[in-house]
């Protein structure tokens, strides 16, 4: 049975993502995981604490990507990695609106595509 530690965690880190879940939300997401530290570091908190109660219930490994220390080196990496594309969409976001208030359609169009293709999402989803 999971203890109500780890179901807590995962419940608050389910929470914190579903802002991604629909595409047209997905912007604001990643714009949030950039900007709002606070908000990330208790997502980030929230997940490794799972991951620590759910290894002691568990009990030791002999697959070292199993073990507690080899399943936090792997979350780290991957929310470092998700970390710097939720920036690269910000920079992109930024370049956007400063497109958009320079009035470079060209360029705006390029850029709108490379956010539209970042996210997964189509034109009718990203308007």
């Amino acid at each position: 049975a999971t203890s109500p530690v780890v179901a807590a965690a995962l419940h608050a880190a389910a929470e914190f993502v579903q802002g991604a879940k629909a595409p047209d939300l997905r912007l604001q997401f990643a714009l949030l995981v950039h900007t709002d530290e606070a908000a990330m570091s208790r997502f980030v908190r929230d997940v490794e604490g799972a991951i620590v109660c759910l290894c002691k219930d568990i009990g030791p490994s002999s697959e070292p990507l199993l073990t507690e220390e080899g399943l936090l080196n792997q979350w780290r990496s991957d929310i470092e990695a998700f970390r710097r594309r939720c920036k690269e969409i910000w920079e992109l976001y930024m370049y956007f609106v400063f497109l958009d208030v320079k009035g470079d359609w060209a360029l705006l169009r390029m850029v709108s595509r490379q956010l539209m293709n970042i996210l997964e999402v189509s034109a009718s989803s990203f308007a």
